[in-house]
């Protein structure tokens, strides 16, 4: 089962009545932001979640990681934010920097703001810091922002994504598949 799967099923994640939660199916959700809703994984958990249970944040949606205010007013009414937006390739003004570390900076401020209960962030499964990777290092330095929060948080280090509806193939670098 996917990790969005295990977000969306029964278990430790069932929220019974709690506020802001709704039913889909036989399991019930708590509203829940996905920042990168537009996204592969991102699109395939709102999918999973439903409508009623799901806020969808991208830049293609209007809502950009580095605007506090417009994050702050979507994350209102959500008790938990999945922080999936992520990019694999610096393009233009969507650098590692920008959109892994500032974007998260501001999606920590803005869950604050608007009350939100947990955070759950979409790492990758070789960040760490100084390994001379941009990439992995942005991830990193993401992840401890989020440790350092002070909010109650979830990371899940993903080491390829694949599936129905994926634009291209991803292919696992030849060092991931070693270790």
């Amino acid at each position: 089962m996917t990790w969005a799967g295990r977000l969306a099923s029964d278990g430790p994640h069932r929220l019974g009545g709690a506020k802001g939660a709704t039913r889909n199916s036989h399991v019930t959700h708590p509203r829940t932001a996905i920042t990168g809703g537009t996204g592969f994984v991102g699109r395939h958990l709102a999918e999973r979640l439903g409508p009623e249970a799901s806020v969808v944040i991208s830049r293609r949606t209007g809502v950009d990681t580095g605007d506090v205010e417009a994050l702050t007013r979507a994350f209102e009414g959500c008790e938990v934010v999945a922080h999936c937006a992520g990019i694999n390739r610096e393009i233009g003004d969507q650098t590692y920097q920008r959109v892994h570390i500032e974007g998260t900076a501001n999606v920590i401020e803005a869950a604050k703001r608007a009350g939100v209960r947990k955070v759950i962030m979409l790492s990758f499964l070789r960040a760490r810091p100084d390994c001379g990777s941009p990439y992995h290092e942005s991830k990193w330095a993401a992840e401890e922002l989020i440790r350092d929060s002070g909010l109650d948080y979830t990371i899940l280090r993903r080491c390829s994504c694949s599936g129905t509806g994926r634009t291209r193939s991803v292919r696992p670098s030849a060092a991931t598949c070693r270790r």
